[in-house]
């Protein structure tokens, strides 16, 4: 994990110096505005990245567990201003451990808003989950668990411009879903802080 953290991190450093060359640094290089430089209309991203997750049910003071696994997001929308981004997103946290596995999954609708000129970007969003579990052990043998709840994320990203179409986007991320199950008293919350790299286009 602390690899991927520190290819992450690496890429924000990346990121800055590129980021104030493309708003206009020394050199004569020109000012790109949003909506100038393809930044307009369809929009997409893939990422891959690590995240660690924690639960905690009703009765517990605090999260626990702290398991740490490969993420992996896909977003696809439009583009209504210069300032904002609309559009949906599919992300995927999922840990395998030596006799179990668990995936939770995330599908949002989600928006960014770009404060100003330059590529940083703030990102808020809600939608539906799920959490899937299967595995095996000795006393209850091969089991499959699936729960669907609601949650959100809010994060903060930048799209720094690699082409004129085409930008590397480091995004932090902070997941939370909820689980509330009728009639029971195990309802419970996922959490996962994710770092990711991803690639968009537009």
């Amino acid at each position: 994990m602390r690899r991927t953290i520190t290819l992450v991190l690496g890429a924000w450093v990346i990121a800055l110096p590129l980021a104030a060359q493309r708003t206009g640094g020394p050199g004569g290089l020109r000012e790109v505005r949003r909506g100038e430089d393809g930044g307009s209309g369809l929009w997409g991203s893939f990422a891959l990245g690590w995240g660690r997750e924690g639960f905690r049910f009703d009765s517990m003071a605090s999260y626990e567990s702290d398991f740490s696994a490969p993420t992996f997001t896909f977003k696809l929308g439009g583009t209504p201003s210069r300032f904002f981004k609309l559009g949906g997103e599919l992300s995927y946290w999922s840990s395998s451990e030596a006799q179990s596995q668990q995936t939770l999954s995330n599908y949002l609708f989600i928006a960014q808003w770009y404060p100003g000129a330059h590529p940083f970007y703030l990102k808020g969003g809600i939608g539906l989950v799920s959490n899937h579990q299967s595995g095996s052990d000795p006393i209850n043998g091969t089991y499959v668990y699936r729960d669907n709840g609601y949650g959100g994320v809010i994060g903060i990203g930048a799209d720094i411009p690699v082409g004129r179409r085409l930008a590397l986007s480091p995004e932090l991320n902070v997941y939370g879903q909820r689980y509330d199950n009728a009639g029971t008293s195990n309802d419970y919350r996922e959490r996962i802080i994710t770092f990711g790299l991803g690639v968009t286009f537009r």
